[in-house]
């Protein structure tokens, strides 16, 4: 789902903006935080740190009954998110490489795309329809982009959700919600919806942003998989 949303954000940039030498140019520039390794792996789950983290603060406080908060640097939260997306996708589709920056009050979760890989993906026919329409408008269909999310995390019935002012990164390019919605004449409703993380089986109480990390309170009984032998 996430791969899609991020696929979506770049159709939708695209689209709205139109393509230059200058847009691709800024379009293509990867920040400095985010680690320079392939963006797409191959089909390789990584171990689900979120439940190895519950699994020890369960054993340190003898209680699952209760919310466990577990606090995550930026790169096991975008460990998590990787698992957690890993989890969803079909047999022999590519685990996307995500990763994640928290600044201030703030979390963004991206990643790098190939523009081949808007050609290798289940998309919309009418998704389907831009890329035919755009990829030959490119100055270098071989030059990977970042892409990414920024907002302000909170939990709504147990997800993880970007509030509404959550901008729209590609590259160094930074788009509102309100004007990427105007430019492509869909409601703004619609569009948030689309751009929210919505990791399926998470399962979170509160959390809260404190020196660079983020704190998590999770249900236990839920995460815990296998349950824990007496």
């Amino acid at each position: 789902m996430l791969k899609k949303i991020l696929i979506f954000l770049v159709l939708s940039a695209i689209a709205g903006v139109g393509v230059s030498y200058y847009f691709w140019q800024r379009a293509t520039r990867i920040p400095a935080w985010f680690e320079a390794e392939k963006s797409s792996l191959p089909m390789s789950v990584p171990e689900d740190l979120l439940q190895e983290k519950i699994h020890q603060e369960v054993a340190q406080a003898g209680d699952r009954q209760k919310p466990i908060e577990v606090t995550l640097t930026e790169k096991e939260l975008g460990q998590v998110l990787q698992t957690k997306v890993g989890n969803q996708l079909s047999h022999g589709q590519s685990v996307p490489r995500i990763q994640t920056r928290i600044k201030e009050e703030r979390l963004e979760v991206g990643t790098v795309l190939d523009p081949e890989m808007l050609n290798n993906s289940q998309l919309s026919p009418d998704q389907q329809r831009i890329i035919d329409r755009v990829l030959p408008l490119l100055p270098n269909q071989n030059q990977p982009f970042y892409i990414g999310i920024e907002g302000n995390p909170q939990v709504q019935q147990g997800q993880l959700l970007l509030a509404e002012n959550s901008r729209i990164k590609i590259g160094d390019l930074s788009f509102s919600v309100d004007d990427v919605a105007q430019r492509l004449n869909i409601p703004r409703e619609k569009l948030n919806g689309l751009l929210q993380i919505n990791v399926n089986d998470l399962d979170l109480e509160d959390l809260q942003i404190q020196d660079g990390t983020m704190r998590l309170q999770v249900n236990a009984q839920r995460e815990l998989s296998p349950p824990l032998s007496d």
